[in-house]
C-alpha cells in the first residue's frame, strides 16, 4: 500500500485527541485601540487578549517557556505581562519607565530587556526584580528596535536619530555600530541567529525591509513596495516568512523571506494583508509552537485535515529532502525537528496518531 493510502486508511478508522494548547499564533499591539490581539498565522480568528482604556501598548515579546506575553506601554510608561491568553495581568514594578518602546525576552536566563528612548537599555528578572543598566551612553533615539542575538549574547538596537544600528554584549561592553542606514533610521529589528542575519524595517524616508549579515555586511533590500510605515517585525525562519506591522496602513502583513523567482524588492507578488483596519499597530511577535504532535494545520486538533497536510508534506519529500519553505504546515510534522521532512518523520506521525486514540 502506498504511504498516502496508508495514512488515509488509518485516519478513517481512528478518532484523534484534541489539544487545548495555543500553538502557531501571531500577536500584536494595537496602540490607539488600547489592545493586544492575536490570530492564526493566516490572520484568521482574531482575538482581543488585553483591552485597557487609557493605555498605549507598543513593544511586545513572548516568553513561550513561561507562557507569558510582555509589553511596554508608552502612555502610562509601564511594563506589564499576562498569560498568553491575556489573563492574569501584572504590572511588573511601580516605578514609571521613561518612554518605553521595545522589549525583548531571554527565557533561558530569565531576563527581560527594554529600551527607554534617549535614555538607556535596561534589563531585569522576568518578574521585574533586580533592574540593571545595560547601556546608558550612546543609546540615542531608540524606537521599536531592540532584539537579542541569544547565540552570541548580544543586544541590537537602532538609533533612529543617528541612522545607525548598534550592538553590544549583555553587559554593555563591546559597543559598535553595525549598519549606517543613510538618512532613514531603522524602526524595528529582528535577529536570525542561526542564519546569521539581522533584519530591519525603515519607514521614515524610503519605506523598505532590509537585511544584512550580523556584522553589517552584505546589505540586501527585500521589500520596497506596499509599505506605508513598517515598524515591528518578526521572523518565521523555518516557515520562510517575514511578518511586520504597518503603523500607518493599520495592517499586519507577511511575505516570503526570500524574493520569489521573477520578483524584485519593488515588485513583490507574495505580500499578504493578514489583518487590516487596526488603529496604529506597533509590535508583533510569533508563537510558532506546535500544539500537538501530528497537528499539521496547527488548529489544535489532529483530524482528517492533518492527513491532507501529511500527504502534501510526505509527497513533497519523496526524492530530495524537502526544505521547510515548501510548506509551513510541515513544521508540526517534523518529528526530529531537524528542519526537513523525510520517512522517519512520516513513521513518527503514524505513531503519534495511533498512540492517542479517543475511545
Amino acid at each position: 500500500m502506498s504511504p498516502a493510502r496508508l495514512i488515509t486508511s488509518i485516519a478513517l478508522t481512528l478518532t484523534f485527541a484534541v489539544s487545548t494548547a495555543n500553538g502557531q499564533k501571531m500577536y500584536w499591539t494595537n496602540m490607539f485601540a488600547h489592545k493586544i490581539q492575536r490570530a492564526h498565522l493566516d490572520g484568521s480568528n482574531v482575538e482581543d487578549l488585553v483591552v485597557m482604556d487609557g493605555t498605549g501598548p507598543t513593544g511586545l515579546a513572548l516568553d513561550l517557556t513561561g507562557g507569558k506575553l510582555y509589553w511596554t506601554d508608552i502612555i502610562t510608561r509601564r511594563i506589564r505581562r499576562a498569560d498568553l491568553d491575556g489573563s492574569n495581568i501584572e504590572q511588573l514594578y511601580t516605578t514609571q519607565v521613561f518612554l518605553p518602546y521595545a522589549i525583548a525576552i531571554d527565557s533561558d536566563e530569565g531576563k527581560m530587556y527594554w529600551a527607554e528612548a534617549h535614555e538607556a537599555i535596561r534589563r531585569a528578572n522576568l518578574d521585574g526584580s533586580i533592574v540593571e543598566d545595560v547601556i546608558t551612553d550612546e543609546v540615542g533615539q531608540i524606537g521599536q528596535s531592540l532584539a537579542l542575538d541569544l547565540d552570541a549574547d548580544m543586544v541590537f538596537w537602532a538609533d533612529v536619530g543617528a541612522y545607525e544600528i548598534r550592538r553590544a554584549d549583555f553587559t554593555g561592553a563591546g559597543l559598535e555600530t553595525v549598519v549606517s542606514t543613510d538618512d532613514n533610521g531603522a524602526l524595528g529589528i529582528a535577529i536570525d541567529s542561526e542564519g546569521g542575519n539581522v533584519y530591519w524595517t525603515q519607514g521614515m524616508g524610503e519605506r523598505r525591509i532590509t537585511r544584512a549579515i550580523l556584522d553589517g555586511s552584505n546589505i540586501e533590500e527585500l521589500i520596497t513596495v506596499q509599505l506605508e510605515f513598517p515598524i515591528g517585525i518578526a521572523l518565521d525562519v523555518r516557515g520562510g516568512k517575514i511578518y511586520w506591522a504597518d503603523y500607518l496602513a493599520g495592517k499586519i502583513q507577511r511575505a516570503n523571506i526570500e524574493i520569489p523567482p521573477g520578483d524584485a524588492p519593488d515588485r513583490r507578488s507574495d505580500i499578504e494583508d493578514l489583518v487590516t483596519g487596526l488603529n496604529r499597530p506597533v509590535g508583533v511577535a510569533l508563537d510558532l509552537t506546535c500544539p500537538v504532535s501530528g497537528d499539521g494545520n496547527a488548529d489544535s486538533e489532529v483530524d482528517l485535515a492533518d492527513v491532507g497536510a501529511m500527504q502534501r508534506c510526505f509527497t513533497g519529500a519523496i526524492g530530495p529532502v524537502m526544505p521547510f519553505a515548501y510548506a509551513s504546515s510541515c513544521r508540526c510534522l517534523d518529528a526530529d525537528e531537524d528542519g526537513d521532512f523525510v520517512l522517519g518523520d512520516y513513521a513518527a506521525f503514524l505513531d503519534a496518531m495511533i498512540a492517542e486514540p479517543v475511545p
